[in-house]
């Protein structure tokens, strides 16, 4: 009988710098998106299931994203289902908060 294959734990999101460099104020854009994504969520009527399905994940991680401790960051399929089902719209968003960056 052979022995089980030992397998490696994963490295993937410790200690792992992002691909590409962001650049300055980055940070801020994706915070001032991802707050108005949770307001939109929040005052939007729609079901956590019907953004989760969308977005690809679980009812819960819409539901604690809504209820939760606020972030300053979300993954852009969630960011896109959310504006989506709520109907937004995730380039005028984007833009808009990219030029309130150039203002400032």
């Amino acid at each position: 009988m052979s022995e089980p294959i030992k397998r490696r734990a994963s490295a993937a999101g410790i200690g792992r710098e992002p691909a590409l460099p962001a650049k300055p104020g980055m940070d801020k854009v994706a915070s001032k998106l991802t707050r108005q994504a949770r307001a939109r969520l929040r005052r939007g009527n729609v079901p956590d299931t019907q953004v989760a399905r969308a977005a690809s994940v679980n009812r819960m991680t819409i539901q604690s994203f809504r209820t939760g401790a606020p972030r300053n960051d979300m993954s852009l399929s969630m960011f896109l289902a959310v504006l989506n089902e709520t109907g937004g719209d995730p380039a005028k968003a984007i833009t808009a908060a990219l030029a309130d960056k150039e203002a400032a």
